[in-house]
């Protein structure tokens, strides 16, 4: 140390110079230019701690009593039902277009992407217009019929076995979808109720 105390010395001689006042804009510029860059990003998303707010957790625990809350199931359950949709439309593309088959069959798939868009609009309703959750209640129930209904149409065109197992699986499963969506609908309005006071439609 001590062969280094000219140098140390000198330093300490040195007179103090202020920064550039724009120095520090300069830097933390370039900071979020970086921050806000894809890479970045893509490095947040999956090497990042991502800590799960509490109404999500509610929404993934079953404990859904806010309008987020309902409109985040409802956005889950509509991706799941387009990505369902364009996998069906890919899958039946030969038959949809020149395959001689039953037409009801036909749009099977535009059924699916129309039912996932209906549940699309429906979550966007209760984001941002909460009041239309008890219309958007009796149109689950609606639509649920209609999945039942639909069900017993194929059920009457399809002669295969394998075929109609396989409408009875996503028969259930959609129906499940409805009632769980119908059920977080009902769970919100209720506390909804107890909370303001009023009728639960």
């Amino acid at each position: 140390m001590e062969e280094h105390s000219d140098i140390i010395a000198a330093i300490k001689r040195q007179q103090l110079v202020d920064p550039p006042k724009e120095l520090a804009d300069k830097i933390m510029y370039g900071v979020e230019k970086v921050d806000q860059g894809f890479t970045s990003k893509i490095k947040r998303v999956f090497f990042s701690y991502q800590q799960i707010s509490q109404e999500t957790a509610g929404v993934f625990l079953g404990q859904i009593i806010s309008f987020k809350q309902c409109a985040f199931l409802l956005l889950i359950v509509g991706f799941f039902y387009l990505v369902a949709g364009f996998a069906a439309t890919w899958g039946f593309h030969d038959a949809i277009v020149g395959g001689d088959i039953n037409p009801w069959l036909k749009i099977q798939p535009y059924i699916i992407i129309a039912s996932a868009l209906f549940i699309l609009s429906a979550a966007f309703l209760i984001a941002y217009f909460p009041a239309a959750i008890t219309l958007i209640q009796y149109a689950m129930i609606i639509h649920t019929l209609f999945i039942i209904v639909n069900a017993l149409v194929l059920e009457s065109i399809l002669f295969f076995p394998i075929a109609l197992i396989y409408v009875l699986i996503l028969t259930i499963l959609a129906v499940s979808f409805s009632i769980l969506i119908i059920g977080s609908i009902r769970s919100v309005l209720i506390f909804k109720m107890i909370n303001e006071g009023g009728n639960c439609a």
